[in-house]
């Protein structure tokens, strides 16, 4: 279980869970490895929130920052077809 224990160590959350779930099947009895596996998958779930709410902030800021192109595009097509119009 060495192994298992240094996935947990690198972060390695899948591989450790799957890797605590195989023991469970051969020795569902293992406390060790049934605390491991609560662990692995609370960490697995803490590292999924924390990328959902990194990655919506990133599309949050670019939603916005394309927004501001087209208002500035369109301004800016208002401002030659009126320019053109009074020629």
């Amino acid at each position: 279980m060495l192994w298992i224990e240094a996935n947990l160590s690198l972060q390695y959350f899948d591989e450790a869970a799957d890797d605590f779930r195989a023991v469970l099947k051969y020795d569902p009895d293992n406390r060790v490895a049934r605390h491991q596996l609560i662990i692995a998958v609370r960490k697995q779930a803490d590292g999924a929130a924390k990328e959902r709410s990194m990655f919506a902030g990133m599309f949050r800021k670019f939603a916005q920052q394309d927004l501001s192109v087209c208002l500035t595009t369109a301004l800016i097509i208002g401002y030659i077809m009126h320019y053109n119009s009074i020629q």
